[in-house]
């Protein structure tokens, strides 16, 4: 998983742990306006994105991108648990990753 740069060391353990076992806050079908913004499926791109889960609990694990369009990426990731999780966040909220960079 990624590393959070908001809350650096064992707060952000604390932090991701409870996040984790949460369900993030994605967007809603009128924040991803798939009507006027067509999205595209079956990407692979390895990628960081911002997570924002209840309580203010902010993460960046590393993800895959699994549809996007020009306003919302839909992203994949596992917890710690090894759970899968999918979630759609705002474009603005994913950078590109160096698979190299693991």
């Amino acid at each position: 998983m990624g590393s959070n740069r908001r809350y650096p060391g064992t707060l952000a353990r604390e932090i991701e742990d409870a996040a984790v076992r949460a369900h993030p806050v994605g967007l809603s079908p009128e924040e991803i306006d798939e009507e006027h913004f067509p999205i595209t499926r079956q990407v692979s791109i390895p990628v960081r994105a911002w997570i924002r889960f209840h309580a203010d609990a902010l993460i960046q694990p590393d993800c895959v991108v699994i549809a996007f369009n020009s306003k919302a990426v839909q992203i994949s990731f596992r917890n710690r648990q090894g759970q899968e999780i999918t979630t759609w966040v705002y474009a603005s909220a994913v950078e590109r990753r160096d698979v190299r960079d693991r």
